[in-house]
């Protein structure tokens, strides 16, 4: 299991638009988590995706990192934070 690093997001992205932009190269998070402010309850730009399988980890690191969604260019995994393994 692995648990990547998703950032530079959008402060309007959702869930759903971040699950899409995995489907779109066939990858299925086990989880994953958009932190929000514990006030306002807007996302913070950054999140978390864990992948079970580190052969698809590694292609959504390939495919994403870089990726310009919703106007910035999407950090993931191994070229922006750490990969976190459990």
């Amino acid at each position: 299991m692995k648990k990547l690093y998703v950032g530079n997001l959008s402060f309007k992205a959702t869930e759903e638009q971040v699950a899409a932009l995995f489907a779109e190269i066939g990858v299925q998070p086990d989880s994953l988590t958009l932190l929000r402010d514990r006030f306002t309850g807007q996302p913070r730009g950054f999140g978390f995706a864990e992948i079970g399988n580190d052969g698809e980890a590694e292609k959504a690191i390939a495919a994403l990192n870089g990726n310009d969604a919703n106007n910035g260019t999407l950090c993931f995994g191994l070229n922006c934070a750490a990969v976190f393994e459990d």
